[in-house]
């Protein structure tokens, strides 16, 4: 059935998606597959107006012609702006967000019914992706390049982006540029293999990224990256009751509970095929990764931050949003103090991120070591490797 209604939308009129437990209505009749070659960007969206046009000019600017976004429930006239745009297909649901695997559920089937076979890049509203000369190269160029390295997936690291000053300042409009609005970020960022219990043998190399803002304020890089694997297990002990656990005691408990570091590795760009999936959106079942670092300028600590934190939100996501929470009780004690330190720098194109390792091949040192596999720190004179 999922098949089907889904060719019946694909026809020009505005059909339905379905499939066990997932309901998705095609909302505009622009046609969704891409043509050959061109890189559609998929994103779920819920309330995103105060970042949506931002984030389409400048996918736009790489070249980007299909946009494809799931909207769960926008009241803020988020799906309304994108449905005045020529190039976005838009598809609704009313399902559960956290019931469908956090979205992935949707974007799976999207990509199962109209993207196979071609490059894709799954991304959040709130993500800009920078990758070695988007400046003056599309992003169907770089892809075309990683098909001759013969690669399928591409790690990515959230930078988080920051303005000088206090958060609850900011405001910004749609003709704004959101890294001249808030154009700082941390230069410092360790790259590693995951600490895994020895009793897990993970497919594929387990990267992690730790560091940036969100890291100085909920702990600190260099207690952090001292962390092994016996905190991380005892930290996730977490998903054995958190979902038990009344929803009037939860802020408490997240109080109280020792804080996870942000998940900062991603693996947004990806050649589908047969057998392919995104497993969360942070990882999918490619194994063939470039040697190619692409950088996610993340804008999550913008104006609507306070709104994002807001437990009702915060509720749908990951860990009944224990992140979020924690995540705002930090920048609460923080105070209206600026993030800026001496680690900090003023972003200015992909050129700088190269020399500080955050883009480019450099940092592929760590996952082709294999099992000698060395960390690297970045910072502004380069990475430096341990």
């Amino acid at each position: 059935m999922f098949r089907a209604w889904c060719r019946q939308g694909r026809g020009g009129g505005a059909g339905e998606v379905e499939s066990t437990g997932m309901n998705l209505k095609r909302v505009n009749e622009r046609p969704v597959a891409a043509p050959p070659g061109e890189v559609p960007v998929l994103c779920l969206v819920r309330n995103e107006r105060p970042l949506i046009a931002h984030f389409m000019r400048h996918h736009r600017s790489c070249g980007v012609k299909n946009f494809v976004f799931v909207d769960n429930g926008s009241t803020d006239g988020t799906r309304e702006y994108l449905l005045e745009q020529g190039d976005c297909s838009v598809f609704s649901t009313d399902d559960g967000f956290r019931e469908a695997n956090y979205g992935i559920d949707w974007i799976n089937a999207l990509i199962d019914e109209y993207f196979q076979d071609r490059w894709v890049l799954h991304l959040d509203c709130d993500e800009h992706l920078i990758y070695p000369d988007f400046e003056s190269r599309s992003l169907d160029a770089f892809c075309q390049d990683l098909d001759n390295e013969e690669a399928d997936t591409v790690f990515g690291i959230q930078v988080d982006m920051y303005r000088d000053g206090d958060m609850a300042q900011m405001t910004y409009g749609d003709d704004d540029t959101l890294s001249e609005v808030m154009p700082f970020f941390d230069s410092e960022y360790v790259f590693r293999r995951w600490p895994v219990p020895p009793w897990k043998q993970p497919k594929g190399f387990p990267l992690e990224i730790i560091g940036g803002p969100r890291c100085r304020l909920l702990s600190d890089l260099h207690d952090e990256k001292r962390k092994g694997w016996f905190s991380y297990f005892c930290m996730n002990q977490i998903d054995r009751i958190v979902d038990r656990v009344p929803e009037w005691l939860l802020p408490t408990l997240f109080h109280y509970w020792p804080r996870p570091m942000p998940a900062h590795q991603k693996r947004p760009l990806n050649k589908t095929g047969s057998g392919f999936a995104f497993v969360n959106s942070h990882g999918t079942t490619n194994q063939r990764v470039s040697r190619n670092v692409v950088t996610l300028l993340h804008f999550k600590l913008s104006q609507d931050f306070e709104a994002r934190g807001d437990f009702k939100h915060a509720i749908r996501h990951y860990r009944r949003g224990m992140h979020y929470i924690q995540l705002k009780d930090a920048v609460e004690a923080w105070g209206g103090a600026s993030l800026v330190y001496d680690g900090s720098c003023r972003f200015s194109g992909s050129g700088q991120l190269e020399e500080i390792g955050l883009i480019g091949t450099e940092v592929s040192r760590v996952w082709e070591q294999g099992e000698a596999a060395v960390s690297a720190i970045t910072g502004k004179a380069g990475p430096k490797f341990f």
